[in-house]
């Protein structure tokens, strides 16, 4: 053991001792290296009475990630193999098709798919015949996991829902964003549940489907819903047209109707410039249903627009009318004004009247 050949060592340390040590201690993690036997050399330069010793490489399984649903990949390694010898990898006592080609330094590098199987911890043991008293085992925890047809849907339509990886014959919770879906499912034995279910009314796009089973076990699924944006309604009126001539008026706005199979509302707003900012109170309406609104308009000069929304939350374009409406032409202010200022100048008449009445007898 005095000499190693070249091309089977590895130098796992060196440096340099400070002047007149007479003990060196170091550690070092042991390279890749088949199973069995392996020896170490502590040499001092110069010197040719090199310390050995041996050690023993066993088998380890490893594997990743540690958390897994059903269907995803896991990545399992073996190092410590024999080099010359195959072997087989059970998952929970059952044979798997993995196949063990380790390398010459006895390791091995496989992916595997998950079968659907219950929540929870679930081994994979390798064996060897050259490997009769280290156990190779490693463990994962299997989580749950479901997926929703169609990705996108719209509101009001049906969706299926598959989940697996939860607890076997376990009742179901199912909850949409934070509402109770009733008549939920039970798993079967293997921890899997397929079920349809409504997209119920909605004025937002983004939300969550969330399962939960008896044992604790949980998966959210982000569902969006279809985002295509309604198209835009015609304005038809009013336009160009002008309210009364004193004080506000009741204006009746009306514009051609817009379909979504998620359903519509529509948003109106009305304001003195194009830029449609700052709104007066009152001149902005949502959640309209019909194809037509009323409101109680201050005189003035204004523009107004329309836009759809479906059930989804798509808000589809502005409509804006090209064309200004007016109401009245003397606005409630003007004629209180004027009727004070009448008021006072017939007041002024009258004492005139009976001044002038009072000279003369």
């Amino acid at each position: 053991m005095s000499t190693f050949a070249d091309e089977q060592t590895v130098i796992v340390k060196e440096g340099v001792a400070p002047k007149n040590t007479m003990e060196v201690t170091e550690s070092f993690v042991v390279p890749e290296a088949k199973n069995g036997n392996h020896y170490v050399q502590f040499w001092r330069y110069n010197r040719d009475d090199a310390v050995g010793f041996q050690f023993t490489v066993k088998p380890k399984l490893e594997l990743s990630p540690a958390e897994v649903a059903p269907g995803s990949k896991v990545t399992l390694k073996c190092t410590g193999f024999p080099s010359d010898a195959g072997g087989t990898i059970t998952f929970d006592g059952k044979p798997t098709s993995i196949e063990i080609v380790p390398n010459a330094k006895g390791t091995f590098t496989v992916d595997f798919t998950m079968p659907v199987t219950l929540a929870g911890e679930h081994k994979f043991v390798a064996n060897s015949p050259k490997v009769f008293t280290d156990v190779m085992t490693a463990t994962v925890k299997v989580v749950p996991v479901v997926t929703i047809e169609p990705l996108q849907p719209d509101v009001g339509t049906e969706v299926k829902i598959s989940g697996s990886g939860f607890a076997a014959k376990s009742p179901l919770k199912l909850k949409f964003d934070n509402v109770s879906i009733t008549n939920s499912p039970t798993t079967d034995d293997n921890g899997s549940f397929t079920y349809s279910f409504k997209v119920p009314e909605t004025n937002t796009k983004d939300h969550k489907i969330t399962v939960e089973d008896g044992a604790g076990y949980s998966a959210v699924w982000g569902l969006k819903l279809e985002n295509t944006p309604p198209t835009k309604p015609t304005p038809v009126a009013p336009r160009n047209e002008r309210f009364g001539w004193f004080g506000d008026q009741s204006v009746t706005f009306a514009w051609s109707p817009v379909s979504d199979p998620s359903g519509v509302t529509y948003t109106i707003e009305v304001a003195e410039d194009l830029n449609f900012f700052p709104l007066k109170p009152g001149m902005k309406k949502t959640g309209l249903t019909q194809t037509n609104c009323t409101l109680s308009i201050m005189t003035g000069a204004y523009y107004w627009r329309v836009r759809a929304v479906d059930g989804a939350g798509n808000a589809g374009e502005w409509a804006i009318s090209p064309f200004p409406f007016y109401v009245g032409f003397f606005s409630t202010w003007m004629i209180v004004g004027g009727g004070i200022i009448c008021l006072l100048a017939f007041a002024f008449l009258i004492r005139a009247f009976f001044k002038r009445l009072r000279e003369y007898y």
